[in-house]
């Protein structure tokens, strides 16, 4: 439902720069679910054999809460294109 223009407005940038370097939405939508899931996932490359499961996911799931705290709008845009909104 979104529009590109709606986009750029809200990056306070021209149309044309948008897909300048995306050639669709779906191309924009993509990069950007590539940066959420990086940020997300930076905290499994902490896992060690040594730390064991109960510590190596307790670490995980309180980054995963922290990030969720400091960025809302990442698990937003994560969770309504998982439901295909």
């Amino acid at each position: 439902k979104t529009t590109t223009q709606m986009i750029a407005n809200e990056a306070n940038l021209p149309k044309s720069n948008i897909h300048y370097y995306y050639r669709s939405k779906k191309d924009l939508l993509e990069a950007v679910l590539e940066r959420i899931l990086a940020m997300w996932l930076a905290s499994v490359s902490q896992f060690t054999l040594e730390d064991g499961p109960r510590k190596n996911l307790t670490r995980y799931i309180s980054e995963k809460i922290h990030q969720l705290r400091i960025n809302v709008s990442a698990s937003k845009v994560f969770a309504m294109a998982l439901i295909g909104e």
